[in-house]
């Protein structure tokens, strides 16, 4: 590793004396060039570790201040090109999960409508495991407690009524 700085200094006391000096304009220029190569590989490298982690966020900052730092559009163009590209597999994988989420809760709508709630429960249950915030399949889950409910208390209720007309029926002897 080159020591720019050190370099750039010398170059630069050369210069003051004599403006004139080719050598040391000609270092001077290489050390500009070398150090911008040097610090647009290390953004790139950021930009790169941060793609690896599919981190978009982390990766347009680091592009971006490659550019602020001077780096061109063509030297950021691969790493952009890359960018967009997770960009749109995200949203593709984004999309691909939203319609598996729709065909799930409709499915446990059926399953629910039917009065099967280990069918809705698994449909619902599937859903949440993509999306555990799907505000749908959280209400199916209470709307489906509270009809197992209502139906334990109509079976009580039926289950009296059947008791109390077979009390009646033993109490008249229709033999």
């Amino acid at each position: 590793d080159a020591d720019f700085g050190c370099a750039k200094v010398k170059a630069q006391e050369v210069l003051r004396i004599d403006p004139q000096q080719l050598q040391a304009q000609q270092l001077l220029e290489q050390i500009t060039r070398e150090s911008h190569q040097q610090e647009l590989q290390s953004f790139l490298a950021k930009a790169d570790h941060c793609l690896d982690l599919a981190d978009i966020k982390c990766a347009n900052t680091a592009l971006d201040e490659a550019a602020a730092a001077g780096a061109q559009s063509a030297e950021l163009y691969e790493a952009r090109k890359r960018v967009d590209t997770i960009v749109d597999q995200q949203a593709n994988e984004q999309h691909a999960r939203d319609q598996s989420i729709e065909q799930l809760l409709a499915q446990a709508k059926a399953c629910f409508s039917a009065r099967d709630f280990d069918c809705s429960r698994s449909k619902a249950a599937e859903a949440l495991a993509l999306d555990s915030g799907n505000t749908a399949a959280i209400e199916l889950n209470q709307s489906m407690k509270l009809a197992e409910k209502q139906q334990q208390a109509n079976a009580a209720t039926m289950a009296t009524f059947l008791r109390e007309a077979e009390s009646c029926y033993q109490k008249k002897n229709y033999s």
